[in-house]
């Protein structure tokens, strides 16, 4: 009777999963939508008018360079004639796409708990403990984590995405994208993207540099793994590295309607089901948690995550 129970739940889980893995691949579609159309009226969500801001500020950077290159008087008409065509462009790329959406969540959910539960969004208790750190690295990595942090609160006010914050993948896909939209001659293009090169450097950026701190962090792990203690972003970073998630995906994953997909991870990452319900509870305090036994082991939550598939069109 009770391997039956335990059965069912693994079940009742992995079609949980399922579902909410549906809604988090519908989500490109759903922004670009939204993302497309004219009238401004529609964007009452937060959230959707970050993510179309931190679109338009890429694309700004992205002309910027190509105006110098070709030594344009009149930057600001000629930002006006090309700006809508180039978000158009980088708002049909899912992945960078996703990390916008990714980072607008971001934002949005560490302003939620510095409200709700007085969590230091540049500072959480965790960070600062390792800013005094006895180890020169990681207090200097802590350091510039703090200052990386400080950075992006303000890019989310402003809805404002550096490309030096992307990581260097879609960096490349943001070049692509101003190659395709063919606004100037491809020898200034080259002068462009060569500019936009020399100042790029991934290990810079915040997500360099929060991904090097929870890596490095061995006896914090329990700490990292708390969200009142490390804060919003090195707690997702040190989840997606403990889960072997993309961590814009982690992001996502805890903004969704359904949990069982942030609870597996935390799951595997070693969290008791008592620890699992508490962290929820304080990131998403009004939504229902899931029923995650302590008979769902590590290795049977990494299997669960590893074999998980949207529901397709039709599936009940």
């Amino acid at each position: 009777m009770a391997k039956q129970a335990e059965t069912s739940v693994e079940e009742a889980l992995r079609e949980e999963l399922r579902r909410g893995d549906t809604v988090l691949a519908g989500t490109g579609p759903v922004l670009r939508h939204f993302l497309s159309c004219e009238d401004s009226a529609l964007f009452t969500d937060e959230v959707i008018a970050r993510v179309r801001g931190m679109l338009f500020d890429i694309a700004d950077q992205l002309l910027f360079a190509v105006a110098q290159a070709e030594g344009t008087a009149d930057r600001t008409a000629f930002l006006e004639e090309h700006i809508e065509r180039l978000v158009h462009r980088l708002g049909l790329d899912d992945e960078l796409l996703a990390h916008a959406h990714a980072m607008a969540l971001e934002g949005r959910l560490t302003e939620d708990l510095a409200e709700r539960c007085a969590i230091d969004p540049v500072l959480p208790p965790l960070v600062q403990e390792l800013t005094a750190s006895g180890d020169e690295t990681i207090a200097d990595l802590a350091m510039r984590f703090l200052a990386a942090q400080a950075r992006f609160m303000q890019h989310q006010r402003r809805m404002e995405l550096p490309l030096g914050e992307l990581p260097g993948d879609l960096f490349h896909k943001a070049l692509l994208a101003l190659k395709a939209a063919q606004m100037t001659e491809q020898d200034n293009f080259r002068s462009a993207r060569k500019s936009l090169r020399k100042t790029f450097d991934e290990a810079l950026g915040r997500r360099g540099l929060v991904t090097r701190l929870a890596t490095s962090l061995r006896k914090h792990d329990g700490a990292a793994m708390r969200v009142e203690m490390s804060g919003l972003a090195l707690f997702a970073t040190t989840l997606a590295v403990a889960s072997d998630q993309d961590r814009d995906r982690t992001v996502i994953a805890l903004r969704s309607a359904s949990p069982v997909r942030t609870a597996l991870a935390m799951r595997m990452a070693g969290l008791e089901a008592n620890e699992i319900r508490a962290q929820l509870a304080t990131i998403r305090p009004n939504l229902a948690l899931p029923d995650m036994p302590d008979e769902i082991s590590p290795e049977l939550a990494t299997d669960m995550l590893a074999q998980a598939r949207p529901v397709e069109a039709g599936e009940g």
